[in-house]
């Protein structure tokens, strides 16, 4: 049987395609997770607000736009803090009639909202800065003033590295956002900082150049975030190495010939529910898949996390030697074209002149010509043969 190269599990008879890309997986409580972010989110909190208030004070004495700006930035930080608060205490709320499936997408919804505040801070700091540029002010810096932003650099370095990392522990694209920002921050208060040691060195005053360039890695940065939340509320193509892995848990069933098919629907961190099929032999009964089934279910939830809410079954043809040779002919013609990616689902009733099997088309042709011109090239190969083809969408990215 020819077939073109696949990236799937080495596993005998699954033939899917997929490449690797690592993902961590998170097993902690829903309880526990939440509380977790309460707590990372309120350190947060109590960190900027300190920060506001010095760097205010500071900003007032010196007569510094940069320092202002910067204090407003931190008192953004604070308040998307907040933001991360509620919505994790919503998301954690259980399901009910109108949301059987719970309100963990309101994570999202709250990440949003921080890439909001993001680009609104770089925003406002570009306007600031660029009419510092236009009708620039003298600043007076103090030692003190310069001692306090200094250790609020090392402070947001800090800051920003423990968020990030408690993010992706917890997997809370909320908290990786605020860690990225605090990350922005303190490069933008080392800029201020450097601006006010050249100043003081050499008269020269340069905050408001540096303000410019900081707000517009500030906006960039929360563009950033913006598509990646959109990503997920949107829906994107599950992670490789994730879908690998289930498909190595269940392919760990000897009795298992495929598994295709594999959907992921996204309802919050923590709260995600997929869809495979199974190719299996058409000689077990209802009892035996039923039990097959339980157990891939168990293995998969425990495992990573997911439930597996709807497993669907492909039969493969087991006692017609014909049936094997037409499905490797099939096989063999379908593969021949670039834009089919992957053959599937194969069943033939030979005495019936019958076949039936599921494609993925690559997006680059269309679904309908990709039918129409492979049904034509099966008809030529077999006249008279009833041909059921289905087309499935290119969920695992098994054009790479």
């Amino acid at each position: 049987m020819q077939e073109k190269e696949r990236q799937e599990l080495p596993t005998e008879g699954d033939k899917g395609r997929t490449k690797g890309a690592a993902q961590k997986e998170t097993a902690q409580t829903p309880a526990a997770r939440n509380q977790g972010i309460v707590r990372t989110s309120v350190i947060g909190i109590v960190a900027n607000l300190f920060l506001v208030v010095f760097k205010g004070a500071v900003g007032l004495a010196s007569n510094s736009i940069a320092i202002l700006l910067d204090a407003v930035n931190n008192l953004t930080d604070a308040l998307s803090s907040v933001i991360t608060i509620v919505g994790a205490r919503a998301a954690g709320k259980e399901p009910d009639r109108e949301h059987p499936l719970g309100h963990g997408r309101i994570e999202y919804l709250s990440a949003l909202l921080v890439a909001a505040l993001v680009l609104y801070a770089g925003l406002s700091s570009l306007v600031e800065s660029v009419k510092k540029m236009l009708h620039p002010e003298t600043p007076q810096y103090s030692a003190v003033g310069l001692v306090i932003i200094a250790v609020a650099v090392l402070v947001k370095i800090l800051m920003g590295q423990y968020v990030k990392r408690r993010g992706k522990q917890l997997n809370s694209d909320a908290l990786i956002a605020s860690g990225s920002d605090a990350s922005f921050d303190a490069l933008l208060s080392a800029s201020v900082l450097a601006s006010a040691l050249i100043f003081l060195r050499t008269g020269i005053s340069l905050e408001a150049y540096v303000g410019s360039l900081i707000s517009v890695m500030i906006v960039r940065s929360g563009y950033g975030m913006v598509c990646d939340t959109l990503d997920e509320i949107l829906g994107k193509r599950p992670d490789t190495e994730l879908v690998r892995k289930i498909r190595a848990l269940i392919m760990e069933e000897q009795v298992v010939i495929g598994a295709y098919d594999l959907f992921i629907s996204d309802y919050g961190p923590e709260r995600r529910y997929g869809v495979v099929h199974l190719e299996l032999p058409d000689t077990m009964c209802v009892e035996e898949v039923d039990t097959l089934t339980r157990r891939i279910q168990k293995r998969v939830k425990e495992a990573t996390g997911i439930r597996i809410s709807t497993i669907g079954v492909y039969a493969y043809n087991t006692k017609d030697a014909v049936a094997a040779k037409v499905r490797n002919e099939v096989e063999h013609i379908a593969l021949s074209h670039a834009w089919i990616l992957q053959i599937h689902g194969f069943y033939a009733e030979t005495v019936k002149k019958y076949m039936r099997f599921d494609v993925v088309v690559d997006f680059t042709k269309s679904r309908a010509d990709a039918v129409n011109e492979l049904r034509q090239e099966i008809e030529a190969a077999y006249p008279g043969y009833e041909i059921d083809i289905t087309t499935d969408a290119d969920v695992s990215d098994l054009s790479n």
